[in-house]
């Protein structure tokens, strides 16, 4: 679809007034199409597939995210939880843990492998070739 040729014609004639200044162009044609129909949609028709489809899909993604939103029981129970209270309490059912800190001691790390330890030396002697060991 193409611009109406009396949108075209408008726009060219602004164009011209205004001495090629696009900006200025462009806000004297928004002043016009405040009071001329016509030329609104001239201007306007070209994109309108687009605008259509823009407007239905923010449409459909809102009412996915207002249907996302909805909490189920189960998250409005996490939610509870959640709270000052719900934590709070937690924290009193679990007296003999010490709060940030694990009730088991960490797993102590394993060993390197003789190979890691090789790479590493590979590695630090092309960073350092001056260590000729």
């Amino acid at each position: 679809m193409q611009y109406s040729h009396y949108a075209l014609t408008k726009i060219l004639a602004t164009l011209k007034a205004c001495e090629n200044d696009t900006q200025a162009a462009q806000r004297l044609i928004a002043k016009q199409i405040l009071e001329d129909a016509d030329l609104l949609q001239g201007v306007a028709a070209p994109h309108l597939k687009s605008i259509i489809s823009h407007a239905v899909l923010h449409a459909q993604r809102l009412e996915q995210k207002e249907h996302d939103a909805k909490p189920t029981t189960q998250h409005a129970k996490v939610e509870e939880d959640m709270s000052g209270l719900g934590i709070l309490q937690g924290a009193a059912d679990n007296a003999d843990q010490i709060f940030g800190r694990l009730s088991q001691q960490p797993v102590k790390p394993l060993k390197a492998s003789q190979d890691h330890v090789n790479a590493i030396y590979q590695i630090a002697k092309k960073i350092d070739p001056e260590d000729k060991s």
